[in-house]
């Protein structure tokens, strides 16, 4: 079930939160989210990799620095360690490609199709 959907058929929404992988401002993924009424953050990969630091987590934030999979990974954990957490994620990691297709009316948008997305989420409950 695509974030979208969730959002008109569930009757109370978890918190949802969007990663930002910095190619586009908080601003940005707001307006392409407008349709999300419940409790919305937007965080930058970074507050993730620094949540890690404090901790004493030095492999993880260091092996973070190498390639996006390390850091979805620390993401995850980060997330999970403080809330339940469903990840809803796609093949496709940067935001600024997705947020281009994202437009009413579009064929390929993420409303019509689950193979795109509006980038690294995740839905707190």
């Amino acid at each position: 079930m695509s974030v979208y959907s969730i959002s008109r058929k569930w009757e109370s929404l978890p918190k949802l939160t969007i990663i930002n992988d910095g190619s586009v401002s908080d601003d940005e993924i707001r307006a392409h989210i407008r349709f999300w009424k419940g409790e919305l953050h937007i965080q930058s990969y970074t507050d993730s990799v620094n949540y890690h630091a404090q901790k004493g987590r030095d492999a993880l934030v260091q092996f973070a620095g190498n390639h996006i999979f390390e850091i979805k990974m620390a993401i995850i954990l980060h997330h999970a360690e403080l809330d339940p957490v469903l990840w809803v994620d796609s093949d496709i990691l940067f935001l600024k490609i997705r947020l281009t297709i994202f437009q009413p009316g579009n064929p390929i948008s993420p409303v019509a199709s689950r193979k795109t997305g509006t980038g690294p989420m995740v839905l707190q409950c």
